[in-house]
């Protein structure tokens, strides 16, 4: 084994590197300007907010000064917590635990500045051109599907950060696939990492991708035509493996520049069938019901983490005459299935 891959062997790899193929890589350059999704090895300066690195099995490894990282360069989009440029230079910031490496420019008052780290150089082949992840996607490229096939699409949406998106998206895999269709999920924005695919994986879905099996590392600052190409690249999947629904989370909230250039586009709106909305607050839920109305997606509720307070449930409910579904309905298959209504099993099939 030569000295780079036993170097390599040693380091902690990170989640968003699992599908690169480590053995490609014959020299570290130093000193070259990154481009979105380049493998680097970098190593552990101060630790502050993060102080563990998701691994490519998921688990959570802790960090110590003298670590070396294998990481991706990135950008972060994340309103409680950081947000990041790519490196500019050899010193940088761990600023997402599934593995992105950046440069902290702005963060949330409540939490601490960036992990330090010092890149020790770009993985690069015997060419010295560097490894970069979009080399090893492995979602299969786009197979046009007619607008009528595939499996019924439901978008999941949401007022923001933390508002409860996953648990919604976690509990329509779970509903859905105890009633017997194949499930698959995933997350077409957002920054690459690992729970949220465990999470779908654990409600029941026979599948879960997300952008990362695309080859990105992030999708701040991504053009919006290649994130309605992946979407149709994810529906295209799950119909030729022959998958009943499809659940597709947009991360953040709507009001994020790619998800809402997403939504707002006629090609993507095209793929979905209908939405549920993660709400924490009235006003979001509102707005957010009354600006997917107006783009004419249809609507079957609304949860999210606002459900913890029935007066709240009350007031949405009153304001939008849509659903409001805690958990525990959500859950239920039978109460889901009422609410899907035409996109539901049928009584034949059940």
């Amino acid at each position: 084994m030569s000295d780079i891959q036993n170097r390599l062997q040693q380091a902690k790899r990170s989640f968003v590197t699992r599908h690169a193929d480590l053995s490609r890589c014959a020299q570290l350059i130093s000193g070259l300007p990154l481009s979105e999704g380049d493998l680097v090895l970098a190593k552990v300066s101060r630790r502050r907010q993060h102080t563990r690195i998701e691994l490519v099995n998921g688990r959570r490894a802790h960090l110590y000064p003298g670590d070396e990282l294998i990481l991706c360069a990135g950008r972060r989009y994340a309103t409680d917590q950081f947000a990041a440029e790519l490196p500019d230079s050899h010193e940088a910031h761990l600023i997402a635990a599934g593995g992105i490496a950046g440069r902290e420019i702005q963060r949330h008052a409540q939490v601490k500045p960036a992990t330090e780290i010092t890149i020790i150089g770009a993985l690069s082949d015997s060419s010295g051109t560097p490894l970069n992840l979009k080399q090893f996607a492995s979602l299969p490229p786009l197979v046009p599907i007619s607008s009528s096939a595939g499996p019924k699409t439901l978008l999941v949406t949401g007022t923001g950060m933390n508002s409860g998106k996953t648990t919604l998206a976690a509990n329509l895999i779970h509903s859905l696939s105890r009633g017997g269709p194949r499930v698959m999920a995933c997350k077409l924005t957002g920054t690459g990492s690992g729970p949220d695919l465990w999470r779908f994986l654990d409600a029941g879905a026979a599948s879960a991708v997300d952008f990362t099996d695309a080859g990105l590392a992030s999708t701040w600052q991504h053009p919006v035509t290649e994130l309605v190409t992946m979407a149709q690249r994810f529906k295209a999947l799950a119909h030729h493996e022959h998958h009943d629904y499809l659940i597709i989370e947009l991360a953040d909230g709507f009001f994020q520049q790619e998800t809402s250039a997403v939504i707002e586009s006629a090609c993507f709106r095209k793929l979905i069938d209908s939405c549920f909305i993660a709400a924490d607050c009235t006003p979001g839920a509102i707005l957010l019901a009354q600006a997917l109305s107006r783009l004419g997606i249809s609507i079957r509720g609304i949860s999210g983490t606002l459900t913890r307070s029935p007066l709240l449930m009350d007031e949405v409910a009153g304001a939008t005459g849509l659903p409001v579904l805690t958990s525990d309905q959500m859950l239920s298959f039978a109460t889901l299935n009422h609410y899907l209504g035409s996109l539901g099993l049928q009584e034949k099939a059940l």
